[in-house]
């Protein structure tokens, strides 16, 4: 297995995971939310590109900093279970379209879908999953790299958890990937 797996190992995102862990209270949705925002927000910041423009006024020079516009980024994603964990991720990137994906994967449906066909060789594809524990993924990464010939450094996976055995058949089919998790379970 040669993937690049990154463990989330943030103070505030350990805090919030012991929280929705061992919370009896209904504020789960809350610290969800926020873990989501953390989580993508960890994924996106050394990956995301801006340009700095300069206005020159009158008595100043404004200094604006904005996305590559040559770039676009899409979240895939059940929507179902990820919706607490992705509601505020416009506030990080407004223009981020966010495909939902159902389990399991019908390629067909993945050949209609409108934001998969804009899908190009300048999208930043960030899939995301609660927990990566079967695997259906490989048929969303086959479509994705075989069918629309996008590149592995194109896409990332962020899970808040994931199966040893799941990250050991990508590493096979898929070596370059690069997966974000908060934890590896290991199933004996």
């Amino acid at each position: 297995m040669q993937l690049n797996i990154y463990i989330i190992s943030h103070p505030i995102i350990e805090i919030m995971m012991n929280k929705i862990i061992y919370s009896q209270s209904n504020n789960i949705q809350k610290y969800y939310k926020k873990i989501g925002l953390l989580m993508v927000y960890e994924v996106l910041r050394k990956w995301m590109k801006i340009q700095t423009i300069y206005i020159k006024q009158i008595n100043q020079i404004k200094e604006l900093c904005i996305l590559n516009t040559k770039e676009s980024y899409v979240i895939i994603t059940n929507l179902v279970e990820s919706y607490p964990m992705i509601t505020d991720i416009d506030d990080l990137l407004p223009s981020i379209n966010i495909q939902h994906i159902n389990q399991p994967i019908d390629p067909i449906k993945l050949q209609n879908s409108y934001i998969l066909q804009k899908i190009n060789n300048t999208s930043k594809i960030l899939i995301f999953e609660l927990f990566l524990n079967n695997y259906e993924i490989i048929k969303l990464l086959n479509y994705l790299l075989l069918k629309k010939n996008i590149k592995t450094s194109q896409i990332k996976i962020l899970c808040i958890t994931c199966n040893h055995k799941i990250l050991e058949k990508l590493g096979q089919m898929h070596p370059k990937l690069n997966i974000y998790t908060t934890k590896i379970i290991t199933n004996e």
